[in-house]
């Protein structure tokens, strides 16, 4: 949800949203592409790193990403942010496929898997 929440603040209410899927025999790729203003590349490399602004009267930290690529981290996954033309950017986030017949545990409650 972070990186789409950021995608849509990165277009400003203006330009598309891209989603697309593959998946391959060990793995699903889920791409996440914006037509914002785009990320220089020494600020990709800073993306996943927490970090405080106080440049505005409100002070923000930006937790968002950095737990995101913690939680991919976490699940075997990756995660890259890559230009996505002249402007935007696409975040690719690469997952492991459960192998078959993994057991999936219930969520609880109303709803299980």
């Amino acid at each position: 949800m972070t990186i789409l929440t950021n995608a849509f603040e990165a277009n400003k209410g203006k330009g598309q949203i891209r989603l697309s899927t593959n998946e391959n025999a060990t793995s699903v790729v889920i791409a996440i592409a914006d037509e914002g203003p785009g990320i220089s590349p020494s600020d990709g490399q800073r993306l996943f790193e927490i970090r405080i602004d106080s440049s505005t009267k409100r002070v923000k930290a930006g937790f968002g990403l950095p737990a995101a690529y913690s939680l991919i981290k976490e699940h075997g996954g990756d995660i890259v942010v890559e230009p996505a033309g002249d402007s935007g950017a696409c975040f690719r986030i690469t997952l492991p496929r459960a192998g078959r017949g993994a057991l999936r545990q219930p969520l609880g409650g109303a709803c299980s898997l």
